[in-house]
């Protein structure tokens, strides 16, 4: 990974995160694949500690709960029983 790319994609997930749309809408206006997306952000970011949100969901981006390889983006209004089934379905497979 040279590291033109690595500025260019740290860029990237920067506008993401202030753009206030979800990871398919951004990919799909930004002209890129959501497995690109994923890809990069997981190189970009191994071996980082991860951080947990202590204040409940962000007004503007909700957040992303990670379960082994999977992925959740949960926002406002989210339903609270079917998020929990899913994460425990996760959690045990």
């Amino acid at each position: 990974m040279n590291s033109t790319s690595r500025e260019k994609w740290n860029q990237i997930l920067q506008e993401h995160a202030t753009s206030g749309l979800s990871v398919r809408e951004f990919c799909e206006q930004r002209g890129f694949t959501p497995q690109s997306y994923y890809q990069w952000r997981r190189l970009l970011h191994e071996g980082e500690p991860r951080t947990f949100a202590s204040n409940g969901l962000n007004q503007t981006n909700g957040l992303t709960l990670r379960i082994g390889k999977a992925e959740i983006e949960v926002r406002q209004g989210f339903d609270e029983k079917l998020l929990l089934s899913v994460i425990k379905a996760l959690s045990s497979s």
